[in-house]
């Protein structure tokens, strides 16, 4: 068949040097195609065609481990392939993908997206105009957990954490991210800086401070009695005075995309520092670290890790017997080796030796918690969990205060590590995403406030009404409110407000009431009885709808 097409654009020319392979005589006929439909359509034959046929790209296919197998002679008749020759030749050809972020990252790979679809699916939530789209990505965006291992993997250094962050910022400014969907981390958040515990003390008998220790929320939420300890250890080593922040470093508003909310945080945590002489600052989280270092990169900053490292241990650290431990480095660390390495060279001081996870150090992983995700999708986080419990069946240590309860069990024997050694613990149990927050069914705020004012030498102010109740939750119900972020307070305050009031639903001939309460965005249902001077909770669960009394008008 001739054609102007033909003409004017030949698949081969006389002075085409390409190799007669089947791979090039299949690119000559798809340029040809081209050609011809391009005619057909009266279109330009030559216009932005430079990527047809052989050329370079930045297309990366992971070669390791691949070994390379002989071509197949043809032997069919008229020199071509017979049937099984022609398999045997395909069978040589490799999948020139990357994927490699899709590889190491469980949030790429539930999706089952690699990045340029996953960028144009995030490009188009975030400027499809009103009643032009449902924004089907929002999930998709909020899922992830912003910790840059996609691009510590990519040999082109192409990060989804960036492209999320930057899409929730988007469309925090737009007005279009549903409030609701990070609602439970910034009431955290807030209630952390605001409440009775968010103190900020010198040292007593000192008027300033050459030293601050910032433990983090997420570690006097869970475990109070361990910052207590641990800052008693730093007044017995450290001197000039060290004082104590308990509050929020802002990462759930900076995760959020909040960044109006976010700058208020450090704007809080500034002016106080300043109060206190502005002291050096021993943060115990990896996340505060990376928060300040990025915004308040001219603060004057330590990692626990380090002031350990180097002041030593409490007397009392129990010793380890040359056990082999594996070490979870935090994601928020990826980029702090003083942290890694403060954090090994305790866990050798203590006898332990360590194994290096597959995924470790700057390529580390995410514990499920870091980005929101937990809050957002919890299929994602779940698979999160799994994955980097499969890595190794040693004992983990970690030097996120988070990982314990997110990784709690699992089939997985957790030792104590390092920080656990300082706080004298060992065992573990059975996994469950747990927020350590403000509080969990385990632990209440109030031994937090207790602890805070205690280590000051400071009286506790007078509880709210609601903090007196006693309730008793089995633990299937504790399970439940654990998974669905609603507090012992939430369930204190529902069961008071029901009291106090008599706006409550009695279930006939079961002595039992139900009751609602909405303090905010979230509508909190209990389920419970009177058990003497305690209360008994069979059931609590939320929701964000509005309850409206019918007016009768």
């Amino acid at each position: 068949m001739t054609c102007e097409a033909g003409r004017r654009r030949s698949p081969r020319t006389a002075a085409d040097t390409t190799p007669a392979i089947p791979v090039t005589s299949i690119s000559d006929g798809r340029r040809a195609a081209i050609s011809i439909d391009r005619f057909l359509r009266g279109e330009s034959l030559t216009s932005q065609r430079d990527g047809e046929g052989p050329h370079d790209t930045r297309l990366f296919t992971n070669l390791t481990g691949v070994q390379p197998r002989d071509a197949i002679s043809p032997t069919g008749p008229g020199g071509g392939y017979n049937k099984e020759e022609a398999v045997a030749e395909a069978g040589r050809c490799l999948q020139c993908q990357c994927l490699e972020c899709v590889k190491a990252c469980v949030y790429l790979e539930h999706f089952k997206e690699y990045p340029g679809r996953c960028i144009r699916k995030v490009t188009k939530n975030i400027t499809s105009l009103p009643g032009k789209s449902y924004r089907t990505e929002t999930p998709f965006i909020n899922a992830c957990s912003l910790c840059g291992l996609c691009g510590a993997v990519c040999p082109t250094d192409l990060d989804m954490g960036f492209v999320n962050r930057e899409a929730r910022k988007i469309m925090w400014s737009k007005r279009i991210m549903p409030p609701a969907i990070h609602h439970f981390a910034i009431a955290d958040m807030d209630a952390s800086n605001t409440g009775p515990e968010a103190i900020a003390r010198n040292q007593p008998g000192y008027n300033s401070s050459t030293h601050l220790f910032f433990p983090g929320c997420q570690l006097s939420a869970s475990a109070p009695g361990h910052v207590e300890r641990m800052y008693l250890h730093l007044t017995n080593r450290l001197r000039g005075g060290v004082g104590l922040m308990l509050g929020c470093c802002g990462a759930p508003a900076a995760w959020a995309g909040r960044d109006d909310l976010f700058q208020q945080v450090l704007e809080r945590f500034v002016h106080r520092w300043e109060e206190m002489s502005q002291p050096r600052i021993i943060l115990a989280c990896p996340t505060c670290s990376l928060m300040f270092k990025k915004s308040l990169p001219a603060l004057p900053t330590l990692s626990l890790w380090e002031v350990l490292d180097e002041e030593g241990l409490p007397d009392d650290t129990p010793r380890g017997r040359g056990e082999v431990l594996a070490v979870h480095d935090a994601c928020t660390a990826r980029g702090a080796p003083e942290i890694q390495d403060g954090v090994r060279n305790i866990v050798r001081e203590l006898g332990y030796q360590i194994e290096e996870l597959p995924y470790s150090r700057s390529m580390t992983k995410c514990c499920g918690y870091g980005g929101l995700m937990y809050v957002t999708d919890r299929a994602v986080t779940d698979k999160v969990i799994e994955s980097r419990i499969a890595e190794s069946p040693s004992r983990l240590p970690c030097l996120l205060q988070q990982l314990p309860g997110f990784l709690r069990g699992e089939g997985q024997d957790f030792a104590p590590h390092s920080r656990s050694h300082l706080r004298g613990l060992h065992g573990g149990s059975r996994a469950q995403i747990r927020p350590h927050t403000v509080a969990t069914p385990q632990q209440p705020p109030q031994p937090r406030r207790e602890a805070a004012r205690r280590t000051m030498g400071e009286p506790m102010p007078e509880p709210e009404a609601h903090s007196t109740l006693k309730l008793r939750i089995p633990p299937d119900v504790a399970n439940r409110m654990e998974r669905d972020f609603i507090l012992v307070e939430d369930v204190q305050r529902t069961i008071h407000h029901a009291e106090s009031t008599g706006n409550r639903l009695e279930i006939p001939g079961e002595g039992r009431f139900v009751a609602h309460y909405r303090p905010s965005l979230v509508t909190y249902w209990v389920e419970y009885a009177p058990w003497g001077d305690e209360y008994e909770v069979f059931n609590a669960y939320s929701h964000r709808m509005q309850i409206v009394k019918d007016t009768g008008q």
